[in-house]
């Protein structure tokens, strides 16, 4: 038997196990990383696509430039998979990476002047003004979330995954997987609430898979694919301007740190300077300064 046909029965076994147990997000992206093994990361973009693509149409209501970010997306995670090292943290890091492009198209792209409507808008028109608001504040609240909360959140609503798979990925017993995820609803549709935003819209618009999910097309995930595995491609240059890279990331952690640290600067010192306005202490009351000698006659001789 040659080569090839080995390499095609080895792929035609694994995708039947791929089918019968699914692998974790931690088993395909250590696939990709040590193997570049297309079938890993298509399976990736599947399971996690509809969250990233409909998590960039609530934040930038413009199809086209959806998709633009949606491709910089997957191409920032092939290029950085080997710093993605826990099998939870794929979800989370695309939500990020995902809410951190869609903010770069809303500064550098003017918003469209006619949005398409979104399925909401062609029901029912007060839904739709309320799903709008939901658009606006629903991503940046959940990543204001601490992690316990954010991730059942993110796999069981926007990635759409079982609870018992949800369970599973994170590593939790499914009573807590189930505790978790209540107070994470509770504690978004809290904040959500205290942006003005109705609880029956609420209802009607929030914490669905397919309210927040938007269908992947088979055209996107191809081109998607052939950007990362074609040699030679040309990435066009509307999602090449959006690409997370490592230096990018460092340069941010690294501005951070020069913030913190003029921060700390300026409160020494403000401390110095405090400190430097503060009277001598006076005697005591009641206790009288010693007093000088007078100064004796000079001889003259």
């Amino acid at each position: 038997m040659s080569v090839r046909s080995i390499e095609a029965l080895q792929r035609y076994l694994r995708r039947l196990c791929d089918e019968a147990v699914p692998p974790e997000d931690a088993v395909l992206l250590r696939r990709f990383v040590c193997g570049n093994d297309r079938e890993a990361f298509e399976l990736l973009i599947a399971r996690h696509g509809p969250m990233v693509l409909g998590t960039a149409r609530r934040l930038v209501r413009n199809i086209h430039d959806a998709e633009d970010v949606f491709q910089a997306v997957f191409l920032s995670l092939a290029r950085l998979a080997k710093s993605i090292r826990h099998g939870r943290a794929p979800p989370a890091w695309l939500h990020r990476t995902t809410c951190r492009v869609a903010a770069k198209v809303r500064a550098d792209r003017r918003p469209p002047a006619a949005p398409a409507p979104e399925r909401y808008e062609t029901r029912d028109p007060a839904a739709g003004l309320v799903w709008r608001e939901v658009c606006e504040a629903l991503d940046e609240e959940l990543q204001r979330l601490p992690q316990r909360l954010r991730s059942p959140l993110l796999l069981c609503y926007l990635s759409g995954l079982t609870r018992d798979e949800a369970a599973k990925q994170l590593g939790w017993s499914l009573g807590t997987l189930k505790r978790r995820l209540e107070e994470g609803r509770t504690a978004l549709r809290g904040r959500l609430a205290k942006r003005g935003i109705a609880s029956v819209g609420l209802a009607l618009t929030v914490l669905t898979p397919e309210a927040l999910q938007a269908a992947l097309g088979q055209s996107l995930l191809d081109s998607t694919l052939s950007l990362v595995f074609s040699k030679g491609a040309a990435v066009p240059a509307t999602v090449s301007a959006l690409v997370v890279s490592s230096a990018s990331t460092m340069k941010g952690v690294a501005m951070k740190a020069a913030l913190a640290l003029c921060a700390v600067i300026a409160l020494g010192v403000a401390v110095y300077g405090a400190m430097g306005q503060v009277d001598p202490p006076r005697p005591a009351e009641g206790k009288k300064e010693p007093a000088k000698p007078a100064p004796e006659d000079k001889v003259v001789q």
